[in-house]
């Protein structure tokens, strides 16, 4: 399987976006395109060759076309599908690196959103958005979000409505992210690292609780009396889901907040701070802030002062 990363280090040019249909058989035509191609199948048959490789997309299926591959029609069909046309800058290559699986490197990848703190600018260095050559997208509210941007960006291309480029990156970065995701879902699904629907409403209602009291003093007896589970079965899911156990996402997402306050200057009372957040005990506060962030809260108050 071939992979492409997106190439985060500027903005993604769009050179067309349209919907095509064909309530006639149709053969695609022959040719080098000189750029990315992205076709999404809305619905019908497309019969495609690139490079000697044939393929049958079908409703759902997405599929990127290279820059200097020879692509064309195998046979007619009726058809009716999207398509994005990229300056080749968009993407790169994408090798797996040989110490590491393919899930390994999507789990890693989804984990930096909970291990690296949203004020730093590291997520722009190290999250990596990975697509295959293809792709089905089952998911019909991922289907629909891709449907809603590609009507808003070619409403706004064929208007000529101002900015309307960046109208058509904005868009397709909104597609480009929620793809990657849908593929590292199946990837892990795969693997036997989703969860039953159960379990995922009881994880999704387990962020939103720590991200809801994240000021309050919790206990491993308050979250099982909260969601009638045990406690270390429960820690192993989330740990499972995000990377971290329970605890110390939680003292992540305090220190964060912590650091919004001092960012913010609502406030320079230290103890303040820490009780604002959920914890009772300011020495111990400073000591976790420390060792999550490199410097003490008072020295991170005067970068701000």
């Amino acid at each position: 399987m071939t992979y492409y990363e997106f190439n985060s280090d500027m903005l993604p040019h769009i050179s067309f976006m349209n919907l095509y249909s064909s309530p006639e058989p149709y053969r695609h035509p022959r040719r080098i395109p000189g750029e990315y191609i992205i076709f999404f199948m809305k619905s019908g048959n497309l019969f495609l060759s690139e490079s000697g490789i044939d393929y049958h997309l079908k409703e759902g299926d997405m599929i990127i076309l290279d820059p200097d591959g020879v692509h064309e029609g195998t046979l007619p069909a009726v058809s009716e599908f999207y398509y994005i046309h990229l300056k080749p800058t968009v993407f790169k290559p994408f090798e797996l690196p040989t110490d590491i699986s393919l899930t390994e490197f999507l789990e890693n990848n989804r984990h930096l959103t909970n291990n690296i703190s949203p004020f730093s600018q590291e997520m722009y260095d190290h999250s990596r958005l990975i697509l295959p050559k293809t792709l089905h997208v089952a998911d019909a509210a991922v289907r629909n979000k891709f449907e809603l941007a590609m009507n808003q960006a070619i409403f706004a291309s064929e208007h000529r409505q101002e900015h309307y480029k960046l109208t058509c990156s904005y868009c397709f970065m909104q597609i480009l992210i929620d793809f990657a995701a849908c593929f590292s879902a199946q990837v892990l699904a795969g693997a036997n690292l989703n969860f039953s629907k159960s379990q995922q409403r009881v994880l999704e209602a387990l962020t939103d609780y720590l991200h809801f009291h994240y000021n309050k003093k919790l206990t491993s007896v308050d979250l099982e009396n909260e969601f009638k589970m045990n406690f270390d079965y429960l820690n192993r899911m989330f740990k499972k889901k995000t990377g971290t156990p329970i605890f110390a996402y939680l003292n992540t997402l305090r220190i964060n907040k912590a650091i919004e306050l001092l960012a913010s200057g609502q406030t320079t009372k230290i103890y303040e701070i820490a009780r604002a957040v959920g914890y009772s005990d300011e020495y111990y506060f400073s000591k976790v802030f420390k060792k999550q962030t490199g410097m003490s809260p008072k020295n991170f108050l005067k970068l701000y002062q």
